[in-house]
């Protein structure tokens, strides 16, 4: 559990004292990078080290202002994930998607096999970019649970994936995502991201969010590679009008880390403070793994072998 206190505009987070070797993947030509960072949930991140969180909008970055928001393909099928399903007859098939890719329900954890994938206990491994999607997401056992409900492969080559979770008592969404894009600007995606939801959305205002930073204070040498020179993220936070007369925010993160492109979305109430912190942590702990993997094996942007 995360004990915290408030100082000023910064919330500061202790974590467990201990790390737990993480289970291994038992193929023999895939090397395990996480020796030195271990989690299945974000309320139990075991790392004895400080988190810090700060502010961050979209509508202050000037960088992200002036880039291109011209969409794609990709983009767009990463938009159309993080809207509220219509019906629930998707919900009993996997399908296949119209841009390329597959979409797969998770039914549980333990029984999901598909290529390019690793069970590892409680949590899926996207082998390629080493995001982690645990099955549920909580801010201890007393917080909201957002379970893990679909694996997408948006493209047919593996490197663009998300893992969606739905919260159990109103349908509010997490969705992290991993695309390796390595020509693609950080700022053009967010740029592209805002504009996807300012059109998907009747967007009222602009909102800042809270950013988690992992500091190196005292780390060891392993943690200490992870975090220093760390990329930057980019996050915003949109005002999105009343759903069934509740105020709702719909939400960004984004970062980019040796190509890959480590993105978050979320939508929940205005006042659900919880679940925005709890994706702002996600967030973070997928930045974290992706760029683990990266560091200890990184990828090339050929065709895959």
């Amino acid at each position: 559990m995360f004990r915290y206190k408030v100082t000023g505009l910064s919330f500061f987070f202790l974590g467990a004292a201990c790390a737990t070797a993480p289970q291994a993947v038992e193929k023999a030509d895939i090397v395990n990078p996480y020796e030195y960072f271990a989690f299945d949930r974000p309320s139990r991140i075991e790392i004895a080290q400080n988190l810090t969180i700060r502010s961050a909008s979209l509508d202050q970055n000037p960088t992200v202002l002036s880039a291109s928001s011209n969409n794609d393909a990709s983009m767009d099928a990463h938009e159309r994930a993080v809207q509220r399903e219509t019906t629930d007859s998707d919900r009993l098939r996997n399908k296949a998607l119209s841009t390329g890719g597959h979409s797969y329900y998770v039914p549980a954890q333990n029984s999901f096999d598909q290529d390019g994938w690793a069970v590892e206990g409680a949590r899926l491994r996207h082998v390629e970019s080493g995001l982690l999607c645990p099955s549920g997401l909580a801010l201890g056992d007393e917080g909201r649970t957002f379970g893990l409900e679909r694996v997408t492969e948006f493209s047919d080559d593996g490197r663009d994936v998300g893992c969606q979770y739905r919260a159990a008592d109103n349908g509010d969404l997490i969705v992290a995502y991993a695309s390796y894009w390595p020509d693609v600007e950080l700022e053009a995606h967010a740029a592209a991201a805002a504009q996807s939801i300012m059109t998907n959305y009747a967007v009222e205002s602009q909102v800042t969010l809270p950013v988690v930073d992992l500091q190196a204070e005292d780390a060891d040498a392993d943690m200490a590679a992870l975090i220093n020179g760390i990329e930057e993220p980019l996050a915003g936070g949109f005002e999105i009008g009343a759903v069934n007369g509740v105020p709702y925010r719909t939400s960004l993160w984004i970062v980019k880390t040796h190509g890959w492109h480590v993105k978050l979305r979320a939508t929940y109430a205005s006042a659900d403070q919880s679940s925005e912190l709890l994706s702002a942590i996600h967030f973070m702990a997928s930045h974290l793994s992706v760029r683990a993997k990266n560091l200890a094996e990184p990828i090339t942007a050929g065709a895959e072998v």
